[in-house]
């Protein structure tokens, strides 16, 4: 495939100018981004000369057919187990250097490297090598996230017209996941679902409190296509909403279009996160907001750029994140308005179509 192809030889690029031989990858996006290998219980090996995809019987037929480009080596019984395969293939192509990804491997799977690849092999703890690639999103792969944002918005009007009072949470969470499948996607992660009081919990597992007129109903969802995440709140409110309902909605999404106007390509994630978080905190409620604004998505759910305070990341034409400010009062409730984005030369488009506008049902 050429797509992999292409892929495979950043990589190396980078491998080289990081002076390493190999690499063993274990984090399954980034085995999905290098292989194409869509399945359970895998690792790639990839050195400057060769492409090896270590799997176990279950799903040798699966990466045969799905990674081509790659050589198909068994572990685990009958075959031998990943370390002494690993130990091989250092042997093999003269390893000296081989990398880990650092901040995804398991410490009992270094221990065993460790303890069984040969010593003349230097064992290297690498961060963020595949991801740099991930960061820009390539047409194909933006052409997949526009899909799951469409089949995100027909979830979401779908479920608009199931919500009324009497109703569950969990009533509306299995609808949405009904209509997330309905759509031909996966859900991006366990949906959130939280009415009234329950809304000042920014992940709130949906429980079986019922939905009641004059109250608002967050709710976090995404489909995922093809792999790819999408990931959406909207608030809607049932009846009609007070004075100080409508000013805390409208204060979140004043914060969201003020952060908004500032994304484009070269900006820092910090700057953006900013101006939302100063104007909520300008208006009274900056105790009341306490997470980042925002989040990459691709292959992830969460991925870079990271939107908080302390972000060392820039924004770069194609990459994709979040928006999502929220205002969260214990024992009143919560707001939050979310959108994924797609960062432009000179600005941002937002990839859904649902309104941001308060909804009332």
């Amino acid at each position: 495939m050429l797509m992999i192809q292409e892929r495979l030889n950043v990589f190396r690029t980078d491998l080289a100018e990081a002076n390493l031989d190999a690499m063993l990858i274990v984090n399954q996006a980034n085995i999905r981004y290098l292989s194409n290998y869509t399945g359970d219980e895998a690792f790639l090996f990839i050195s400057r000369g060769r492409s090896i995809l270590i799997t176990d019987f279950r799903y040798m037929e699966q990466a045969a057919q799905e990674c081509p480009d790659y050589q198909i080596i068994l572990h685990r019984h009958p075959a031998p187990p990943l370390t002494t395969i690993v130990n091989n293939l250092c042997v093999e192509q003269c390893v000296k250097r081989l990398a880990f990804e650092r901040d995804h491997i398991s410490y009992a799977l270094y221990d065993e490297l460790h303890n069984d690849v040969i010593d003349a092999v230097e064992l290297e703890p690498f961060s963020g090598m595949t991801e740099r690639q991930r960061y820009i999103k390539t047409p194909y792969e933006i052409e997949m996230l526009r899909h799951a944002c469409a089949a995100t918005d027909k979830t979401f009007a779908a479920v608009c017209e199931y919500i009324r009072p009497g109703v569950s949470e969990k009533d509306v969470a299995r609808e949405l996941i009904y209509a997330i499948l309905n759509q031909g996607c996966d859900s991006s992660f366990p949906v959130i679902v939280a009415s009234g009081v329950n809304g000042s919990l920014p992940h709130a597992i949906p429980t079986d409190k019922l939905l009641a007129k004059n109250e608002f109903i967050t709710m976090d969802f995404g489909c995922k296509y093809n792999g790819y995440h999408a990931d959406m709140t909207r608030t809607v409110f049932i009846g009609k909403a007070d004075e100080k309902q409508r000013k805390i909605y409208d204060i979140v999404l004043e914060a969201k279009g003020r952060a908004e106007s500032l994304i484009k390509d070269g900006v820092s994630a910090r700057t953006v996160d900013t101006a939302a978080r100063d104007f909520i905190a300008e208006q009274g409620y900056g105790g009341y907001f306490g997470h980042g604004l925002g989040h990459g998505v691709g292959l992830e759910i969460h991925e870079k750029p990271i939107l908080n305070p302390s972000s060392q990341h820039v924004l770069k034409r194609g990459c994709l994140h979040t928006v999502e400010p929220g205002i969260y009062l214990p024992g009143w409730g919560g707001v939050r308005v979310e959108d994924t984005v797609l960062v432009t030369k000179t600005g941002h488009e937002n990839l859904f179509t649902a309104t941001r506008e308060l909804i009332s049902l």
